[in-house]
C-alpha cells in the first residue's frame, strides 16, 4: 500500500489522480486535468461596410452577451463553456475579453442581420471592454508572448490575427494585462 500511495503522488502537477475500490483491490486511475481546465483563445474581428470591428465587438459582446463563428472558423468545434476569449479589433489591437457561458449551437438572431454568415453562436459572461485602451500586438508585446518565442521579431506576424486561435494562459494574460508585470508597465507609462 505505501508503494501505491509514493506512485500516487508521483504523478503529474497537471494530473489528478481518482483512486477506485473493489473488493480485492485499490487501483489508481490518472485522468488528465484537461477536461477541466480552460482554453484561451484570440478571436479577431475586421470591420465590415457597416460596422468597424470595435462597434462589432462593443454591439456583439458588450451588448448583447454573444459572439458568433462561421462554418469554417478554426477552433469552432473547441471552444467550450469556460473558455476565455480576447477580441482583436483589426488594426488595432486587443479591446476587450469575456468568459464562454454555454455551448456553440446554430442560432439565427433576427435583429442582428450580419451574423448570417456566422451562424454558430455561443453566449459569454465577465465581459471586459476597453477600446480606448487597446492592446496593441507591437514588437514589445509579441516579445512577450509564447507564441513568438519560437519565431524571429522582425517577421512578419500577420498569422497571429488572421484566424481563431488557441493561445497558453500566459499570452491570454498578457494581451489582457492580467499579468502583474503587465499593470506595473502600464502603471509607470502613465506615471511618467
Amino acid at each position: 500500500m505505501q508503494r501505491h500511495n509514493s506512485e500516487v503522488a508521483k504523478t503529474r502537477k497537471n494530473q489528478r489522480t481518482e483512486t477506485v475500490f473493489d473488493s480485492k483491490k485499490v487501483t489508481a486511475m490518472t485522468v488528465s486535468s484537461q477536461q477541466d481546465e480552460s482554453k484561451y483563445w484570440l478571436m479577431p474581428v475586421s470591420s465590415t461596410k457597416r460596422m468597424t470591428s470595435d462597434q462589432i465587438i462593443e454591439n456583439l459582446v458588450g451588448r448583447e452577451n454573444i459572439y458568433a463563428l462561421g462554418h469554417r472558423a478554426s477552433g469552432r468545434k473547441s471552444v467550450k463553456p469556460g473558455d476565455w476569449l480576447c477580441f482583436y479589433s483589426s488594426g488595432k489591437g486587443v479591446i476587450a475579453h469575456a468568459r464562454v457561458k454555454s455551448p456553440l449551437k446554430a442560432e439565427q438572431i433576427p435583429h442582428i442581420a450580419h451574423l448570417k454568415n456566422y451562424p454558430w453562436v455561443f453566449h459569454v459572461d465577465g465581459v471586459k471592454l476597453y477600446p480606448n485602451d487597446p492592446v496593441a500586438i507591437d514588437v514589445d508585446t509579441r516579445s512577450r508572448l509564447d507564441a513568438f518565442q519560437s519565431k524571429e521579431q522582425g517577421t512578419q506576424w500577420a498569422w497571429f490575427v488572421r484566424n481563431s486561435l488557441k493561445l497558453t494562459k500566459h499570452d491570454f494574460e498578457v494581451l489582457t494585462r492580467q499579468r502583474s508585470e503587465d499593470r506595473v508597465t502600464k502603471s509607470k507609462k502613465l506615471s511618467i
